[in-house]
């Protein structure tokens, strides 16, 4: 299997959980659809750890440099909340 399809396979997989946590929340009035919710906004944040990781894989640089760069506007982003 390659990386790609891999790393789209943990995307979906994290979007299904997401939505099932949200809607079990959201039916129990509970605090799960924080839960999902959190889930779901980590998922670009996943999507950009992945990328880093198959652009070093693949030994792409100057593609690596840029998605570290996302990464870590998104780590200065939540650190500012």
């Amino acid at each position: 299997m390659r990386i790609e399809n891999i790393v789209s396979l943990i995307l979906r997989i994290n979007v299904i959980v997401s939505i099932i946590i949200m809607i079990i929340g959201y039916l129990t009035g509970s605090n799960l659809l924080w839960i999902g919710t959190l889930l779901l906004i980590i998922t670009p944040l996943l999507r950009t750890f992945s990328a880093l990781i198959i652009f070093l894989y693949e030994k792409e640089i100057l593609f690596f440099f840029s998605a570290l760069y996302v990464l870590i506007i998104f780590i200065i982003s939540a650190l500012m909340i």
